[in-house]
Order: structure tokens, then C-alpha cells, then sequence
């Protein structure tokens, strides 16, 4: 039964976040009417993503028609890691680190000697691992 119900939160969780990644910015109540699920539930769900710095709110939205207090807009914290890639080349290396969404932090080319192939990609990571380190998740993808 508790792997059920683990199961049926981590899916609700991940509805949740997908949901605000596809329509960003978004408010909770917006994500509870067009996913379906509970009001309460969005917004503990909401909260767990806002501890964990994978969403962040961004501003005020317009109230309804109906009127009532402005809705907090959601979107997804696309600077919560970081991503780098490495292509090695004959007589060069190309990197790459990029955001979560794809936003580009460095891209840069580099020559090398042969016998400087391992200390020329240690080099390179080392310098954008220590940028990772200002992100909640580092570096999430190699």
C-alpha cells in the first residue's frame, strides 16, 4: 500500500512539474484546473519544487474576472544545474556547458597536444565544475 501511494505522489509530482515546464509562467490554480488535481495538493507539491529550488515564482499574475488576490506565477528554475559537453577532435577539443534549458554559459575551442589530452580535459572540467557550484544541482548531465 505505502509503495502505491509513493508511486501515485512521485506521478502527481511529476505531472506537476512537467505541467509547469510546458506553460510557464503559470499559477497553481491554473496547474490544479488543468491537470485535475486538488488545489491542496498542487500547492504541497508546489512547495516541495520551490524547497528544492526546481521551480521558482517570478512575479504577480492578473486576478480573474471574478476578481480576488493575483495569482504567484510559477516557472521552472532552469539555472538549478548545468550541463557540459566535451567533443574531442584530432588536434583540438570543443566544450559546451549549458543551463537546464539549454542556455549556453560557455562554448569555446581548444588545441592540444597529444601528450596534453588528459591534462588539457582535466583542465576543463575543473574550471566549469567550479561554476557549477553556485547551482542548487551542479552538473546534472556529462
Amino acid at each position: 500500500m505505502t509503495l502505491k501511494i509513493t508511486s501515485i505522489r512521485q506521478h502527481n509530482k511529476t505531472s506537476v512539474l512537467k505541467h509547469i515546464i510546458n506553460n510557464q509562467p503559470i499559477s497553481r490554480a491554473t496547474v490544479s484546473n488543468e491537470t485535475g488535481l486538488n488545489k491542496a495538493t498542487v500547492s504541497e507539491i508546489t512547495k516541495e519544487l520551490l524547497d528544492e529550488k526546481i521551480v521558482q515564482e517570478t512575479g504577480i499574475g492578473e486576478s480573474t474576472l471574478q476578481g480576488g488576490r493575483k495569482p504567484i506565477m510559477l516557472t521552472f528554475n532552469h539555472r538549478a544545474g548545468m550541463s557540459i559537453g566535451i567533443d574531442i577532435g584530432v588536434n583540438s577539443i570543443r566544450i559546451m556547458s549549458t543551463y537546464l534549458n539549454g542556455e549556453i554559459i560557455t562554448q569555446e575551442k581548444m588545441n592540444y597536444k597529444t601528450n596534453e589530452l588528459f591534462s588539457t580535459i582535466k583542465h576543463i572540467l575543473k574550471t566549469e565544475y567550479s561554476k557549477s557550484k553556485k547551482l542548487p544541482y551542479g552538473v546534472v548531465g556529462a
